[in-house]
């Protein structure tokens, strides 16, 4: 069965991080002064960040190295991948990786994972598609062990190790939280089988309920809880109209590149790609009221634990930046009850 648990809300680092026409060091000092009033407000229990390879011209941070410089500055806030794409990397780094920002952050890591789908990124370490699953799920098979911190002898299709033992184990027992992104049916299956909670980033609301149901008849058949998590974008303003004004350069230019990259296959449900579908199928947008009453909607009908808001229109100017945060934390977030 699903656990419930009050809703919890985080926040893209990128959103303030994602201009490749200023100096990233500047982004990253603006950043540290972003999570800082994120921690301030209250509201938020996570900072999240993800990363994508040889992406140019679009600028993305390594989330790993972010999370680290930012774990002082986020107080009680938990920091998320959101999402390293395991099949990617060498386990054995990714395992120390992993503990070593869980101690930085004092036991305040989430581990979010998912097996990408960039041919670039496949291209660049020397796998294809049909590698990526195995990899990822023998890649954490292997990740646990060492977590345990017992010596340890493996021999798979991908790695190999023997009599080897990490010399420092995480915080968090057994290990950090799993969160493992789903957008099809096998995903959502696979979250509950090998991690602790679901993550849907670009699915519609409508199928964003079928990988909620596979997700929980998984959990139900192990006798496990699971906890369900959305990444969805987002849009404040005056009223709907102004939101998605002031939002639509953004959402167009993102659309526009994960078409490139052909985010969209044969396996997953429908990924909203289109600009101009209404937003209501996929997003949250408009007042501070109407946010407030989509946020309480799809938490009660899907019994969401966790919604990572990706801002839409967030102003360019720092300052403005800071106002907007103020009051989507005043006027949405506090208002979710």
């Amino acid at each position: 069965m699903l656990q419930q648990a009050q809703i919890e809300f985080g926040t893209s680092i990128r959103a303030t991080s994602a201009d490749a026409g200023r100096p990233v060091c500047e982004q990253i000092n603006e950043t540290v002064l972003f999570v800082r009033k994120l921690a301030e407000l209250g509201t938020f229990a996570r900072i999240t960040a993800q990363h994508h390879w040889l992406s140019y011209p679009s600028v993305w941070t390594d989330p790993l190295l972010m999370l680290s410089r930012l774990a002082p500055e986020a107080d009680h806030m938990r920091l998320l991948t959101s999402v390293i794409k395991l099949a990617l990397h060498n386990p054995v780094e990714m395992a120390e990786q992993v503990v070593t920002l869980d101690h930085i952050s004092g036991g305040r890591f989430d581990f979010g994972i998912a097996v990408g789908y960039q041919e670039a990124e496949l291209e660049a370490v020397g796998i294809s598609r049909k590698d990526r699953v195995p990899r990822l799920e023998e890649s954490l098979e292997l990740m646990k062990l060492l977590w345990a911190g017992d010596e340890v002898t493996y021999q798979g299709r991908f790695w190999k190790i023997n009599r080897r033992r990490m010399g420092f184990g995480p915080v968090q027992k057994p290990h950090p939280p799993i969160w493992v992104a789903a957008q099809s049916i096998g995903a959502a299956q696979r979250a509950a089988r090998i991690g602790n909670i679901l993550l849907a980033p670009q699915v519609s609301w409508k199928d964003l309920s079928i990988l909620v149901g596979e997700f929980g008849d998984v959990c139900a058949a192990k006798g496990r809880t699971g906890l369900i998590g959305v990444n969805r974008n987002f849009a404040l303003a005056k009223d709907r109209n102004t939101a998605i004004e002031t939002s639509g350069q953004r959402v167009r230019s993102m659309m526009d590149t994960y078409r490139n990259w052909d985010m969209r296959e044969k396996t997953t449900l429908e990924i909203v790609l289109d600009p101009e579908r209404d937003y209501g199928d996929w997003a949250i947008i408009g007042s501070a009221q109407e946010c407030v009453d989509t946020i309480s909607r799809y938490r009660d009908e899907l019994g969401l634990n966790y919604i990572g808001l990706t801002i839409m229109n967030m102003p360019k100017e720092f300052s403005a930046k800071m106002d907007y945060v103020q009051r989507l934390s005043e006027d949405v977030l506090s208002k979710v009850v």
